[in-house]
């Protein structure tokens, strides 16, 4: 965790961000959480505010949801060092994903819907 939370505050260049990708194909949790702070990747990515590293780390998968010691969520992390390019991309893929959740949610019920009524047939 340590070596991987260091990389990720420190990346502000697209070679560190190619670091990052090296690591996390070869099998580092992006969801890993400090057990201090409970920041994850992305918190770390809103105090530096290297755009690319959010976008990257977010269509891994990386929780954006996830609170720190202080209750802060990433976007929230990002708004408070001032860096809103980086949390105008949290808020707009954390409702993106809030939606597409929805979808799948209504979609399950649809399929099992016509599961059960196939099945009672």
């Amino acid at each position: 965790m340590k070596h991987f939370s260091e990389t990720v505050l420190e990346c502000t260049s697209p070679f560190k961000l190619e670091l990052i990708k090296l690591l996390v194909e070869s099998g580092v949790d992006i969801n890993v959480i400090d057990p201090i702070s409970r920041r994850n990747c992305l918190h770390l990515n809103g105090v530096n505010g290297y755009l690319p590293l959010a976008e990257y780390l977010v269509n891994c998968g990386a929780d954006l949801e996830r609170k720190d010691i202080a209750e802060r969520n990433p976007y929230q992390v990002a708004m408070k060092h001032d860096n809103y390019a980086v949390a105008d991309f949290f808020l707009r893929a954390m409702w993106l994903r809030r939606i597409f959740a929805k979808r799948r949610i209504k979609m399950r019920s649809t399929s099992m819907r016509r599961l059960t009524m196939d099945v009672w047939r």
